[in-house]
């Protein structure tokens, strides 16, 4: 008698072809890990003569005259992002970064919100907002990012928008988009009036409001998804009168607390040098001659002529303010906490990092710090350590006019990317950026100092407490 023949179960034979099926349609259509949902990618013209990117010969991103209605300023073929923003400066870049990292997940064109002015520049001269492109290389930063669908800043649509950060008007077009945790989140720049739609679930990354995955955020804003068409046919159905969120250009309240990891701590991420900052950050320079000033500066702090280059140091950036009040011990007083000798541990440590690595060790130390106590300095001073107070004098008058208030501030970001090595304060967003710049770009090691923890005193001796 001949053995049975073998079937296979009723489940398994639908259930592989199936299977089949969709990961082949996956391969083709599913982003990567990098990747996006990309309908068409743009081509890089014109390398050689300012290398400025169009999606083709007789394309560009905008379309109208300056003053036209928003709406009518945007192609109707492509699909746009943006977002508001917040904070100090430093968390602004960060915001930017993650902008441009969800545009370029998604194929939309970014259009950036300029620098707001918080309250350290409002105290200055300057009080209107800063283009990003004021601080960045942009075309430096779509060259080597040639996936980026476009990037704009908010002035390119609307000249002088800058000056219109926390405006609002009741005339401007109200216009849905994805948020309503910033509550009082300004649209000036837009000239727009955003109607917020709470995010979907599926798009947090922790119990955290604040925090967004954007591996569930994506397919909600990828052009024409099948993921937004059924959120909004389930939005208008229970809430018949709702304004959907644009899909033609995206609105989002904010974009600081956003990583890729479920469960993630966008701090971590970018401390690692992951999502965002791997993508887009890394590849975000400063303005050319933001880093010429910056090397002019560095040549008076450590007394080396105009032609001669910037020798080796260790930028150190020492995070005082509010940060007493937030990660001191309570039991512990402010001069215990941040000190100087805690950062002379650190500076100490990567000094032995760079013998261990091979590494050509250096002695040259330059300070950054919002303090602004004498006794503070003085004590760095005994130390043979500079600051950006020796660095006074140059010519700098170009760049003060053009940026005004932005300048003393956007000058000690540059002077610590030109570090050959890193020593910042930890849970401090200036110095992981700070960290990430000299790694990536300078091959030099990093290290953070906390709170409290070992010291290193003057005359060389270890201490410690809990």
């Amino acid at each position: 008698m001949g053995s049975p023949t073998h079937q296979q179960p009723r489940f398994l034979r639908i259930a592989l072809p199936l299977t089949l099926i969709i990961s082949i349609a996956l391969f083709f259509y599913w982003p990567d890990v990098h990747g996006a949902w990309r309908l068409y990618e743009p081509t890089r013209e014109g390398e050689g003569g300012g290398g400025e990117l169009v999606t083709s010969a007789d394309d560009s991103l905008l379309t109208g005259n300056p003053g036209d209605a928003t709406m009518d300023r945007l192609q109707p073929h492509l699909s746009y992002l943006t977002a508001g923003k917040g904070a100090g400066l430093t968390n602004q870049v960060w915001s930017a970064i993650n902008l441009l990292y969800l545009s370029y997940l998604t194929n939309r064109v970014a259009i950036l919100p300029p620098f707001f002015a918080n309250q350290q520049i409002l105290s200055t001269t300057r009080i209107s907002g800063l283009p990003v492109s004021g601080m960045f290389n942009l075309s430096r930063l779509q060259l080597e990012v040639p996936l980026l669908r476009g990037v704009l800043d908010w002035e390119d649509v609307h000249p002088g928008s800058e000056a219109e950060w926390v405006t609002d008007s009741k005339d401007w077009p109200e216009i849905g988009g994805w948020g309503g945790l910033q509550k009082n989140v300004k649209f000036g720049f837009a000239k727009l009036k955003p109607i917020w739609t709470p995010y979907p679930g599926t798009t947090r990354s922790t119990t955290d409001p604040r925090y967004l995955n954007w591996v569930g955020f994506v397919p909600y804003l990828t052009p024409n998804s099948a993921f937004y068409q059924s959120f909004i046919a389930r939005l208008l159905k229970s809430t018949p009168d709702a304004l959907p969120p644009n899909d033609h250009l995206v609105c989002i309240d904010e974009v600081l607390a956003g990583s890729e990891m479920t469960g993630g701590d966008p701090y971590s991420e970018f401390v690692q040098g992951l999502g965002g900052w791997k993508y887009i950050g890394t590849h975000m320079h400063f303005r050319d001659e933001l880093v010429e000033q910056g090397r002019v500066v560095l040549r008076k702090v450590f007394g080396v002529g105009e032609e001669e280059e910037v020798p080796p140091f260790i930028a150190v950036h020492i995070r005082h303010g509010d940060f007493f009040k937030e990660h001191c011990p309570k039991d512990a007083g402010d001069r215990i906490c941040y000190t100087v000798s805690q950062y002379a541990y650190g500076v100490a440590r990567l000094q032995d990092e760079m013998v261990a690595a091979g590494v050509p060790s250096t002695t040259n130390v330059l300070v950054l710090t919002d303090e602004l106590d004498d006794t503070f300095f003085e004590e760095v001073k005994r130390r043979g350590w500079k600051t950006s107070r020796d660095g006074q004098g140059v010519d700098d008058s170009v760049l003060r006019n053009r940026l005004g208030g932005w300048y003393p501030t956007i000058l000690d970001k540059v002077l610590m990317s030109l570090g050959s090595h890193f020593v910042g304060t930890d849970r401090s967003t200036m110095s992981v950026l700070s960290s990430r710049r000299v790694q990536d770009w300078n091959n030099g090691l990093a290290h953070m100092t906390g709170p409290t923890g070992p010291s290193l005193s003057l005359e060389g001796e270890t201490l410690s407490w809990s």
